[in-house]
């Protein structure tokens, strides 16, 4: 089993969301690692995990294990992963932007802030938030986003390999008269 086609899907992905990862970073610094944005620098990765199980079924001339499957969208999800991972805690925030976790906590307890106002939160509340955030390190949230990429990364290496591993040859056509 040739896995050369799930690696250069990885790499791929990998590239693909550390480039999306820096547009972020240049428009809008303080959400590199919070809110919609951070789910954004994953799109590439899902699609080149659909796109390269898919390849990788072509390979296999169109039939291809659930197993397989799971494994060659697997790999593709965690080179991709890995790749922005690193990338955006160890290069981005601690090399190109040492300042960059200070900011993003600075948005966040602006962001408590407007939110509790909104809705109405007392004082001590938005306090008791805004010290949770300010706890937070930078290997905490290293830690956070691990965690979240894990988890995306065996949900969908799930769901994708169920559809990778369906063949045309498989997909039931039914006319009706």
């Amino acid at each position: 089993m040739k896995m050369i086609t799930p690696l250069k899907f990885g790499l791929i992905a990998g590239i693909s969301a550390i480039i999306i990862q820096v547009f972020i970073y240049i428009i809008t610094p303080e959400k590199v690692s919070t809110s919609i944005w951070m789910f954004i620098v994953y799109l590439p990765v899902l699609f080149f995990m659909i796109f390269g199980g898919i390849t990788y079924r072509k390979e296999c001339d169109g039939q291809i294990s659930f197993g397989n499957s799971l494994l060659s969208v697997f790999i593709v999800s965690l080179l991709g992963i890995v790749f922005v991972n690193v990338f955006t805690y160890e290069i981005l925030m601690q090399i190109i932007d040492p300042n960059l976790f200070q900011t993003i906590i600075e948005h966040a307890k602006e962001a408590i802030n407007e939110l509790g106002e909104k809705q109405g939160l007392s004082d001590e509340m938005i306090q008791k938030n805004i010290k949770g955030v300010e706890m937070l390190t930078i290997k905490m949230l290293r830690n956070i986003a691990w965690g979240i990429s894990g988890f995306f990364t065996i949900f969908l290496s799930l769901l994708v390999a169920l559809f990778v591993k369906r063949s045309e040859q498989q997909i039931p056509i039914k006319f009706e008269s």
